[in-house]
């Protein structure tokens, strides 16, 4: 997975009003947008400005983190993938969104598979 990939996800986690729908903040647009201006701010001084990165791609890197680890917790759910197919990436994406295990829930309802192990 890109490096930027896993620092928009760790900063994402310390956010909890990213993920979690029941904290006030959640629906506050300005605080969003002021996290994840923050959040690009935080990857371009970690990788010296070598990186340009605004917030809407901040933005846009955690909403696609966000599908795919709950595209892969789904079919892991319905037992259309196994754990020992899933490639370096998508285990990459597993565990660095593993955050989001009790925020995010699948519309079937359908429980997350818990990836400890992994």
């Amino acid at each position: 997975m890109n490096p930027v990939h896993v620092s928009v996800a760790r900063e994402a986690r310390l956010r909890v009003f990213l993920y979690d729908h029941l904290h006030p903040d959640s629906i506050n647009i300005v605080r969003r947008k002021e996290a994840f201006n923050d959040i690009a701010n935080t990857v371009r001084n970690e990788f010296n400005n070598a990186i340009i990165i605004d917030a809407d791609r901040a933005n846009a890197i955690y909403c696609y983190l966000r599908r795919e680890y709950s595209s892969i917790n789904l079919r892991l759910a319905r037992g259309e993938l196994d754990i020992g197919m899933l490639t370096n990436k998508q285990i990459e994406i597993l565990s660095s969104m593993q955050f989001l295990e009790h925020f995010a829930r699948h519309r079937n309802g359908e429980r997350n598979v818990n990836l400890r192990g992994v």
